[in-house]
């Protein structure tokens, strides 16, 4: 009899689904899932940072806004996180749509009506949508049609595509590390 051989990150995605169920509201209010949403995908952001730190959180005081945040952790994963990246198959702009996400959440925390907000929502859901068929974005349960569903799928997908391109990179790290130097 094999045993399977477990993952050491295993736990780490355990980890933010755990976190996304605890914090994403179980209500359809699109401007709470936005907020819960970009804290959310600014906490892996700042994840990436910390890591190429090797763990230092000294920029914390720093107060570094989202957009810097986002434009410090693309120069820290390069190419595979600005450009078109590659999560289970699929290809996303992460960069765009983080940046999509910030910015609508800058929309919704300074301004008390947002002017086509579903169209905002939209475009953001877009950039993972429009990559997975109708039937794998329906086939799971906490998912479907609505709005504030597709939002949340939308943000988990991104959180989950920030992870992987931090566990990437902290593989490669690890790889570069390894090998001898002449």
């Amino acid at each position: 009899m094999s045993k399977k051989k477990v993952s050491h990150v295993a736990p780490i995605w355990s980890d933010l689904h755990k976190r996304f169920n605890r914090v994403m509201p179980r209500s359809k209010d699109l401007t709470l899932i936005v907020l819960k949403g970009h804290l959310l995908v600014e906490e892996q952001l700042q994840e990436i940072i910390e890591d190429a730190l090797s763990g230092t959180s000294m920029l914390k005081d720093a107060r570094l806004t989202f957009y810097q945040k986002l434009k410090l952790a693309q120069c820290i994963i390069g190419k595979k996180f600005s450009e078109k990246g590659n999560f289970e198959n699929r290809e996303y702009d992460f960069g765009k749509a983080a940046k999509k996400l910030g910015e609508l959440r800058n929309k919704l925390a300074h301004h008390i009506e947002v002017p086509k907000m579903d169209l905002l929502i939209d475009n953001f859901c877009g950039y993972f949508e429009n990559s997975v068929s109708e039937a794998e974005i329906h086939s799971y349960v906490a998912w479907g049609p609505d709005r504030d569903k597709r939002l949340k799928f939308s943000v988990s997908q991104l959180c989950c595509a920030l992870l992987r391109v931090r566990l990437d990179k902290r593989k490669l790290d690890s790889n570069l590390s390894k090998k001898p130097r002449n």
